[in-house]
């Protein structure tokens, strides 16, 4: 490069030299752009698309064990009792990944999206597909006239306002 603008005597040379160059760098940034996304989107596909193509594959589905998750399944879904396997462990969860569906593992775990974010964190080889989908609402519970009903509700709204209940969530 410092070569090629020693030889250039004329100050238009010099700028289609370095124009030239620019031309070059935009080139090799464009391609090495381009390689890098096409190797990392071939490396990330997963023929499971959401819910819905996991229902309509057969294959076995993974929940965490003792979790809603299950019945949840069963009722909205309409999903086999005999293709949900129960897991108990985030190694449980990564092993039975691993193995596939073909090896005695699951096509797919299926559980709620801060477990799900927590084991991602660690491991980097699988990730979220699909529509996220929810059980409307969750709460607390209190007998009737509770004092503390008003007390744990303006708490929680508090928190929303000033943004504590999203670092929360985040750590």
């Amino acid at each position: 490069m410092v070569y090629a603008g020693e030889n250039t005597l004329s100050a238009l040379g010099r700028m289609v030299l370095i124009l030239w160059l620019f031309v070059v760098l935009i080139i090799n940034s464009s391609y090495t752009a381009s390689l890098t996304s096409i190797l990392t989107v071939q490396k990330l596909y997963s023929p499971i698309k959401g819910i819905d193509s996991l229902m309509a594959s057969k294959e076995p589905i993974g929940y965490q064990e003792n979790s809603f998750v299950r019945n949840y399944l069963i009722a909205e879904y309409g999903i086999d009792k005999d293709r949900l396997i129960p897991l108990s462990l985030p190694e449980d969860f990564e092993k039975a990944l691993r193995d596939g569906p073909n090896h005695g593992g699951v096509a797919a775990v299926v559980d709620e999206r801060a477990y799900l974010e927590l084991f991602l964190s660690t491991r980097c080889d699988f990730s979220i597909v699909g529509q996220e989908f929810t059980k409307n609402g969750w709460g607390f519970a209190f007998p009737q006239d509770s004092p503390l009903a008003a007390d744990i509700s303006t708490a929680i709204l508090k928190l929303s306002e000033n943004g504590e209940l999203q670092r929360i969530h985040d750590k």
